[in-house]
């Protein structure tokens, strides 16, 4: 008589990889032969477009199955209207990603009017580099350093969620003079604006205005005179942060605050309630792109510089919100719904 007893926990590990093969066949199965759908929630061009297809070109050669990429863009309010269609309408099977303005965290954070998605229920995949976005001026307007904000009527151009708010603040609580303007629908089209003199300036990342205007930067067309995210980027060390210029602790939480969506930065993300096969084959698809050689060539090229960070922390970082607390909260949504 043959007793199994012992053999128990062999069998086990064999029932669990011959489970985790099925797995990984049926996933493989599931993207041969199919494209998945890259959107991009900006207009093209601009610095989001790069970064968005910069990661199409590459994603699908680590997926299982190897599905073909194809990017397209969505822009409208500010990346809102692509988030929208991928937690409500974008099938929620792996066969639709993309990667939208991280100032949407802070949006929904706010109550702005329109937004119905939960930034922490995406799917979130990984994060290709941080956004520590950069005020730039162009080098014949009036405004040539931060101080200049305060003392003279600085036009900027503020697309996207995050500058709207970073510029408002600036003007409530630390009595800047900017006067923006919302008549472009990504950085590209400000970027022409900025260089016909239609306004003084713009915001985008330190790395994205290398990226795409790297003649301007060796020239010093342009000029980096504030920087409003949390981290400071060691090339500009010396341009201040929107924190450095708060007045007391108060406003200083405040602008950590507002400056959050900076650590969630260029990040590629998929609709809430993905299988989990489907999730940690596209999270590890991320993972194994940040890792390989020909993509950390092609972004080199794009002078785009990685600092990768995991889906699964990612994840747990939006998801943990408990940490700022009401009334810096609070404080941020009465300045937001003041008249402009």
């Amino acid at each position: 008589m043959i007793k199994f007893k012992a053999f128990g926990p062999i069998l086990v590990l064999i029932l669990m990889r011959s489970s985790s093969l099925c797995t990984a066949a049926e996933v493989e199965n599931f993207y041969k032969g199919k494209n998945i759908i890259f959107v991009i929630g900006s207009s093209a061009g601009g610095g989001f477009d790069v970064d968005g297809r910069l990661m199409a070109r590459h994603i699908g050669n680590e997926l299982l199955g190897k599905p073909s990429v194809v990017p397209q863009n969505m822009p409208g309010a500010g990346s809102i209207r692509a988030a929208d269609y991928l937690y409500f309408s974008a099938p929620k099977d792996g066969t639709v990603i993309g990667i939208i303005d991280p100032g949407v965290y802070n949006s929904q954070l706010l109550g702005e009017a329109g937004i119905r998605f939960d930034t922490a229920n995406f799917t979130w995949l990984g994060r290709m580099v941080n956004n520590t976005p950069v005020v730039f001026t162009w080098h014949n307007s009036p405004i040539q350093k931060a101080s200049d904000l305060f003392e003279k009527e600085a036009i900027i151009s503020a697309s996207g969620p995050t500058p709207k708010l970073n510029y408002l603040l600036l003007n409530t609580v630390l009595k800047a003079k900017i006067k923006t303007i919302n008549a472009y629908p990504g950085s590209a089209q400000a970027m022409l604006a900025m260089e016909r003199g239609e306004i003084h300036g713009l915001s985008t990342p330190w790395p994205v205005m290398k990226a795409s205007k790297a003649d301007w930067v060796k020239e010093k067309k342009v000029l980096p005179i504030l920087q409003t995210g949390i981290e400071k980027h060691p090339e500009i060390y010396n341009v201040p942060r929107m924190i450095d210029l708060a007045k007391n602790e108060q406003d200083r939480a405040l602008f950590e605050f507002i400056g959050l969506p900076s650590l969630i930065g260029r990040a590629m993300l998929a609709p809430p309630a993905i299988s989990e096969e489907r999730k940690t084959n596209l999270r590890g698809a991320f993972d194994r792109m940040m890792r390989n050689p020909k993509f950390i060539a092609d972004a080199n090229n794009s002078k785009i510089d990685l600092e990768p960070m995991s889906g699964e922390l990612l994840q747990k970082i939006l998801q943990e919100k408990n940490y700022v607390s009401e009334t810096v909260i609070n404080r941020a949504r009465e300045i937001a719904s003041s008249p402009r």
